[in-house]
């Protein structure tokens, strides 16, 4: 897009916004750690438990709503990023406490799984 920066004021004033930025490193923090909630989920759908990822997704997708709903109204429409990171965290330590709890037990859940 860089390229089309000085045809297209649209491009222009999208990079010369400061919010931009802001929203994309904020945004870059909630991916990684949804990064981490879907490595735990991978150990899960390799034992054949998909009812703990579902669990965790359930519950960060309320956490990611609610947070981004409630940022985006109070504080301004750039925040509901917000709401991502809140909802990425909350993936990453469900799954990491699940996970916890699955590796203790992960002989039984091998045997069970085929």
């Amino acid at each position: 897009l860089r390229v089309f920066e000085d045809d297209y004021p649209e491009i222009r004033d999208f990079f010369a916004n400061p919010l931009t930025f802001k929203v994309f490193w904020i945004g870059s923090v909630g991916y990684l750690f949804l990064v981490f909630g879907l490595l735990n989920s991978l150990f899960f759908f390799t034992m054949n438990r998909p009812e703990f990822v579902l669990y965790s997704m359930l519950t960060a997708l309320a956490v990611n709503a609610l947070t981004g709903y409630i940022c985006s109204r109070v504080i301004g429409f750039e925040y509901a990023v917000i709401g991502l990171v809140a909802g990425s965290i909350t993936f990453a330590a469900v799954t990491g406490l699940i996970g916890k709890r699955f590796f203790k037990h992960l002989d039984y859940f091998y045997y069970s799984a085929y």
